[in-house]
């Protein structure tokens, strides 16, 4: 999470760890905080984060945000290699029951 000086939530990322790979989800930096660096200091703690925790790879869904991701040196990867890597995170559970997964796209990052 990061905050301004007010004490303010500006932005937020958030990690799903599995067994050796991590989900990265809801990144999101307020309007009026975008384009300061608090986005990629979000997703560089993010992915220091993962790889202290060990794992080997950390993945994300996005449709949108793709070569914000590729920045970092995320690639484009096939849905099912994301869904194998983490069954059991509820996202990843929510897209199969629901059926939303193949209207994502997935990205990896590996560490």
């Amino acid at each position: 999470m990061a905050v301004n000086d007010n004490g303010s939530i500006i932005g937020c990322v958030g990690l799903k760890h599995g067994a050796q790979a991590s989900l990265l989800r809801s990144a999101a930096v307020s309007p009026a905080s975008q384009g300061m660096g608090v986005g990629r200091a979000l997703s560089v703690t993010a992915i220091e984060n993962a790889r202290d925790h060990g794992d080997l790879a950390l993945y994300l869904f996005s449709t949108d945000a793709g070569p914000y991701w590729q920045r970092f040196g995320f690639t484009s990867v096939p849905v099912d290699e994301l869904v194998r890597a983490l069954p059991t995170v509820p996202q990843v559970r929510s897209g199969i029951e629901r059926a939303w997964l193949a209207e994502e796209v997935a990205w990896t990052l590996t560490l």
